[in-house]
């Protein structure tokens, strides 16, 4: 459907690359809720699978709560596996708790430096909603087949939105579709076969931040700035224009109060986005979801503006490594799965020799 719309047009789309190994199109379509035909090369198939046969011991269901140190050496970790407590002692600490929770990981260690938490990057997503005559079945098939870089732009320096085909199993319909009655939700549900969506990423230039409260529990704070909003009106407008390509006889916003659009009406796009404008862009007004964090423990040469040096080494704490997400310095524009792998590999690969 998407690159019905996006050829019509004569806009770019293109084939994603999947790390996948003998996935069954025909049956496919619950990747988010675990790969049953275990086609999918994911860390539990591959990295920790490895580690595992090569004698790695792997603690299930801990919580890490901080760091130990030593003379400002980190020389473990010290946390609980439901109540008993767990101590790990090693020669080096590696940190990959994601950028949601390695900096809070480090707050909770005293390792307070100026750039730990800072920097949280999203990539805000959110659907664009059609509604067509013929039907689909939007619970099946390859989770991520297609993407488009259009608009991935949008400001000349790198920033702006791109398109990604996604899965609509019911419960995302119910959940990023607003609605506001018992009956209005069943006439949603009950045109689910009907239905289809472009996700659209948006590359963030917003900068959040991770803190701990009193009892060292993770706080999140994050707000689009202007120049973010700007694209994301431009990733709805875009978007519907797709959706109308493709034949869609109605397209509708995520946000809390929903705008709906009938491309074969009267009404232009331009003044449907003029009436999304309305229904606002805030918070509580707009409805957005991550699936991309990164930032908060960024990479790079100054302790006051970075957290791990070139080598993801903590700028100040010997010994201690972090390599997840949180090391980037600011929002891929991309899935970031393989930059993150790559991140992981090239330190674990320098620990490893450092420590032989």
């Amino acid at each position: 459907m998407m690159e019905r719309g996006l050829r019509d047009l004569g806009w770019h789309v293109d084939a994603m690359p999947r790390n996948v190994d003998g996935c069954d199109t025909e049956l496919c379509g619950y990747c988010t809720m675990g790969c049953r035909h275990a086609a999918k090369q994911s860390t539990m198939r591959t990295y920790l699978q490895h580690a595992h046969e090569l004698g790695a011991r792997i603690v299930v269901g801990a919580d890490v709560e901080r760091v130990a140190t030593s003379a400002d050496v980190a020389t473990g970790v010290e946390g609980h596996v439901g109540r008993h407590t767990l101590t790990v002692r090693a020669r080096a600490v590696v940190l990959a708790a994601g950028s949601l929770n390695t900096p809070a990981i480090m707050l909770r260690s005293g390792l307070n430096g100026p750039a730990v938490g800072r920097n949280l990057r999203l990539h805000p997503a959110f659907p664009v909603w059609g509604d067509f005559d013929e039907t689909f079945e939007p619970w099946s098939g390859i989770m991520q087949a297609l993407y488009s870089d259009q608009f991935a732009n949008l400001d000349g320096q790198g920033y702006g939105v791109k398109f990604e085909t996604a899965p609509i199993h019911p419960v995302f319909l119910g959940v990023l579709n607003p609605w506001n009655s018992g009956a209005q939700f069943k006439r949603l549900i009950t045109r689910y076969r009907h239905k289809n969506l472009i996700g659209v990423l948006l590359r963030d230039t917003s900068a959040g931040r991770v803190t701990v409260d009193r009892k060292g529990r993770p706080v999140w704070k994050y707000r689009l700035n202007k120049h973010d909003v700007t694209h994301l009106r431009q990733g709805v407008l875009r978007a519907s224009e797709v959706l109308a390509a493709a034949g869609a006889n109605e397209v509708a916003t995520p946000t809390s109060t929903q705008v709906v659009w009938n491309p074969n009406g009267s009404e232009t796009v331009d003044d449907f986005i003029l009436r999304v404008d309305s229904a606002g862009y805030r918070a509580g007004q707009f409805s957005l979801g991550s699936w991309h964090q990164m930032g908060t423990a960024a990479m790079g040469a100054d302790p006051k503006r970075s957290v791990v040096d070139g080598d993801n080494e903590a700028h100040g704490t010997p010994n201690l490594f972090v390599l997840d997400a949180s090391t980037f310095p600011a929002s891929s524009g991309v899935n970031p799965m393989i930059s993150i792998q790559t991140i992981a590999h090239r330190g674990a690969t320098a620990l490893a020799a450092r420590l032989t």
